[in-house]
């Protein structure tokens, strides 16, 4: 019948591989790949009974998940929902794959354009990190290297990455995070933070009033990819003599118009997301 009977080394193989396996990850990883195809997110008990899982182990697991941040609890629904953080883990994959490519002649032609470095960033497990920059022609000049981390409350971009989170995301980064204050400028309240967060997402930019950096200045335009998910933030930085508060609303148009064109190459599909 051309049936292939497995022999004992064979089953034993088998039996120690099985044996290796770490129960409750394995749970783990079959709750988020549930979730990878519910993005309205499930409640508990559909994801228990759908896992054939007890209830009580279910619960430790989903608050395990919630308490990392790769899972966020919808107070109304109830349900879980998958974060950004799988994301943001793998952006450095992805970003040196697709966006810094695909971004790299659109950062080379804002700064031939502008007056400042360029610099391109992601949001990763709750920082903004740099992924590339394009250096300013001027002799003297900011730089920030490639792979270098920033806060989120006193940066134009860490503005953008936390205002575009979800909701929920938003809420619980928020809560976690600490106003350092750097200069006299940085935004030290959550409330103050969460107005110029919220103002920066209604007009399409953000700026940084020497917040982070005494002595420079940045505005920043969101870029998004075929999902309409903010995945990057293109900035440009400069100091305060060359950049002045009333020249913000220029530069940014500037800004937005070449981070569009990353978007659409990402598979942006909209006139204005702003």
């Amino acid at each position: 019948m051309g049936l292939k009977l497995k022999n004992n080394k064979d089953l034993s193989r088998q039996e120690s591989e099985s044996s290796m396996m770490t129960p409750n990850l394995d749970r783990g990883l079959s709750v988020l790949e549930l979730l990878g195809k519910h993005p309205n997110g499930l409640i508990a008990s559909e994801i228990a009974d759908s896992l054939e899982i007890p209830r009580n182990s279910m619960g430790r697991i989903l608050a395990t998940f919630v308490d990392r941040g790769y899972l966020s609890l919808d107070d109304k629904s109830k349900a879980f929902k998958l974060t950004r953080k799988l994301l943001s883990i793998g952006s450095s994959i992805v970003c040196e794959l697709n966006l810094v490519e695909v971004a790299l002649d659109a950062m080379r032609e804002l700064r031939d354009s502008v007056s400042g470095t360029v610099l391109l960033s992601t949001l990763v497990d709750g920082q903004g990190v740099n992924l590339e920059q394009m250096l300013a022609r001027q002799s003297v000049r900011l730089s920030i290297e490639p792979g270098s981390r920033f806060d989120l409350h006193c940066t134009a971009p860490g503005k953008l990455h936390l205002g575009y989170l979800p909701v929920n995301e938003r809420k619980r980064l928020l809560a976690s995070l600490k106003l350092k204050r750097y200069t006299a400028t940085t935004i030290v309240s959550k409330e103050e933070l969460m107005k110029e967060v919220e103002e920066s997402v209604r007009r399409g930019y953000a700026v940084d009033r020497s917040e982070g950096i005494y002595g420079s200045h940045c505005v920043s335009a969101p870029i998004f990819d075929r999902n309409g998910i903010c995945v990057a933030a293109l900035t440009v930085t400069c100091f305060v003599e060359s950049l002045p508060e009333e020249d913000f609303p220029l530069l940014a148009e500037i800004i937005k118009a070449h981070a569009l064109k990353i978007s659409k190459r990402l598979g942006f599909d909209s006139v204005d997301k702003s």
